[in-house]
């Protein structure tokens, strides 16, 4: 009876934890529409327990047959960018308006995947618990055109000032082509 109790309360604490520990992503627009030469815009925005401020975060986003970073191949840097609209990143200064976390990204186009990257060099939180974190250019692949398909933003990982690191479920989102 003892080692049930013992069991149960280490149960309950795990998921005492677990809910502290919240935190998830969402994606602007939930479906992409995107033209045969056009480019768009994804924003990916997130939400954590108040007890939370992170300090890094990592994630791979899976994309379909047919669409790619914009710059793939040689630079897909120039597809991501910080998003600081909901003022979740602190900033270097007051009157500087440039946050002190970096972002860099990897394509790796066997797995069709696009590793991105945030952190401070300073270890500096997010001010805030919610908001844009990231947008990315989107393009059509001009070699293998396909209507539409599911991408998956995966494997994302944030990171706490005391290294303690939280997981995000999985999201996926619709990307669609449309004729022009």
């Amino acid at each position: 009876m003892k080692k049930a109790f013992s069991f149960l309360v280490a149960v309950v604490f795990a998921l005492a934890v677990q809910a502290q520990t919240a935190v998830s992503i969402s994606v602007d627009p939930e479906t992409v529409v995107l033209e045969k030469s056009g480019k768009t815009t994804l924003s990916i925005a997130y939400e954590a327990n108040a007890a939370l401020q992170p300090l890094a975060y990592q994630m791979d986003i899976i994309l379909p047959e047919g669409f790619v970073p914009v710059g793939v191949p040689n630079n897909v840097r120039s597809a991501i960018a910080l998003d600081n609209a909901d003022d979740v990143y602190p900033t270097s200064s007051p009157d500087c308006n440039t946050p002190v976390h970096q972002l860099t990204g990897v394509w790796k186009a066997d797995k069709r995947m696009l590793r991105v990257l945030c952190f401070s060099m300073s270890n500096t939180s997010f001010k805030r618990g919610a908001g844009k974190l990231l947008k990315i250019k989107l393009k059509a692949d001009e070699t293998n055109f396909v209507q539409n398909g599911e991408a998956i933003i995966r494997n994302v990982t944030f990171v706490m000032p005391d290294l303690q690191k939280s997981n995000a479920p999985e999201v996926k989102f619709l990307i669609q082509l449309r004729e022009e």
